[in-house]
């Protein structure tokens, strides 16, 4: 009687909050109310007890609906019984219409049948828990689940999860229901109210899916993030992190990550991790993220962003010409840095290109050294060398072979570029050179960027010369190029 007492008043737990904070009540009238409400359920379920009639549906016609859906949900899974999304089905059903009763025994067999489905254990639980307001089944549900399936990610996450839960439900029994004999001290001290039940759940899940890894450990993490006064445990989580993965750069980002928006102490982690990573390309390219993530989220305050923008200086410079050289990646960092820096020095910027080898005819052209050619060509635009930034272009067209497909996206993304740039300089011919050796699958974007251009310098005689020279390298039929032909002769009429 009293469990079924307490499980109601754990009911009223979140209006009995809303009265406070709305100012409806004050806490001695809700104390007074609760005291009241427990009277009162007391003497309703003694009079029910007492009572010989029982309740009824609410008429004959529903009792005999729903009990010849649940037989017709009877007899369909004795001859499907192998089928657990109809088993969940008859769960959903059952749920919906309050069939406690019914519930129970649809779990235990359905379990029975099928102890390694997870869905089916996680929903047991759940309705344990939230629905039958009982703790104590659910936790013996959920260490059921995991003697039979113990390397499930997702039944040690939720167990987790239920039991911070708890927590929160035996704090709020606490603040509204004031229950006597039991001091706060003393509560917040048991390892209920510690989330020392949590914290054996975590070690245990550890243990059990070693192959889980760090993604798995930060999924615990993220379950805490939404309950409060989980400080504790999560630094327990953060220091099993440190321990176990001394080496895995995710790691202290995540570690970094956690402790924002102190950045010294986050700047402090990621140290430790490049002096314990030997200085690696890797780990650096992942610093660097780190910080311009930081940087572009507005995590950090205002007065750290010169502390952050001097690291990344730091991390980022090295030099160009080092042995073994730089990855493509950290080379694209520190190109972008240096051009921050010393916008009229694009010297370093060329001889940090020079370090990567041209890819063969097939091997797949590197997106970062791609990049970083167009980076260094934009550069010379910026400074009106229309030269020096057609010969990065050409010199990183002439390293790929056109027609073949792993060059394909490299070309296309260069090509562009190049046409547009020669024809800025005039140098018309390298452009029909370049038109002539592109693949057909590029030829029309880069055909519509020599019509565009020469219609708009010349009229309708630059519009004619591109036409000619399409038609003398037999290009074939173009359906864009074919309708901007007709809007410029509408536009030249007009």
């Amino acid at each position: 009687m009293a469990e079924t007492v307490q499980a109601v008043m754990d009911s009223m737990v979140p209006a009995f909050h809303d009265f406070i904070k709305l100012k409806i009540f004050t806490e001695e009238e809700i104390k007074a109310l609760v005291d009241r409400r427990r009277e009162w359920e007391y003497k309703l379920i003694r009079k029910s007890r007492s009572s010989s009639s029982s309740s009824s549906p609410s008429s004959p016609s529903q009792f005999h609906v729903e009990a010849h859906i649940h037989f017709i949900f009877t007899r369909a899974l004795r001859k499907f019984k192998s089928d657990v999304s109809m088993w969940m089905q008859y769960i959903d059903f059952a749920k919906k219409n309050d069939s406690s009763k019914k519930l129970s025994r649809i779990y235990a067999e359905a379990l029975q049948i099928h102890p390694h489905s997870v869905p089916l254990w996680l929903s047991s639980a759940e309705w344990e828990f939230f629905s039958n307001n009982n703790a104590k089944s659910a936790r013996v549900v959920m260490q059921r689940a995991l003697r039979t399936v113990p390397k499930s990610e997702d039944l040690w996450l939720q167990y987790f999860n239920l039991e911070l839960h708890y927590v929160q439900r035996m704090r709020g029994r606490r603040e509204i229901l004031q229950l006597e004999g039991v001091t706060a001290k003393s509560m917040e001290e048991s390892p209920l109210f510690s989330g020392g039940i949590a914290s054996i759940v975590y070690q245990n899940a550890v243990k059990s899916v070693p192959k889980g890894g760090l993604a798995f450990r930060l999924k615990f993490l993220e379950q805490c993030g939404t309950f409060p006064q989980t400080d504790k445990l999560e630094h327990e989580i953060m220091e099993s992190i440190a321990k176990d993965f001394p080496d895995d750069p995710s790691a202290y980002i995540s570690r970094a990550q956690y402790v924002l928006p102190d950045v010294v102490a986050a700047l402090e982690i990621m140290d430790v991790g490049l002096v314990t990573s030997h200085d690696s390309d890797n780990y650096r390219i992942r610093y660097l993220g780190f910080i311009r993530e930081t940087l572009d989220d507005e995590v950090a305050p205002d007065e750290s962003v010169p502390l952050l923008t001097t690291k990344y200086q730091s991390v980022c410079q090295s030099p160009p010409t080092s042995s073994p050289p730089p990855s493509s990646s950290l080379a694209l960092h520190q190109a972008s840095l240096h051009l921050h820096l010393s916008p009229t020095s694009l010297t370093p910027i060329s001889t940090l290109l020079s370090l990567f080898p041209p890819p063969t005819s097939l091997s797949t052209p590197d997106p970062n050294v791609t990049s970083l050619a167009l980076l260094l060509s934009h550069a010379h635009l910026r400074m009106g060398d229309y030269t020096s930034a057609c010969a990065v272009l050409l010199s990183s067209l002439r390293s790929l072979t056109p027609h073949s497909p792993p060059h394909l996206d490299a070309f296309a993304s260069l090509a562009g570029t190049a046409v547009e740039t020669l024809l800025m300089g005039g140098r018309v011919e390298e452009v029909e050179d370049i038109l002539r050796g592109a693949p057909m699958e590029i030829t029309e974007g880069l055909l519509m960027i020599y019509l565009n251009y020469s219609t708009a310098s010349e009229g309708g005689g630059g519009m004619e010369r591109v036409l000619r020279f399409k038609e003398r390298c037999l290009m074939g039929d173009f359906v864009d190029i074919d309708r901007r032909q007709k809007e410029m002769e509408i536009i030249m009429e007009e």
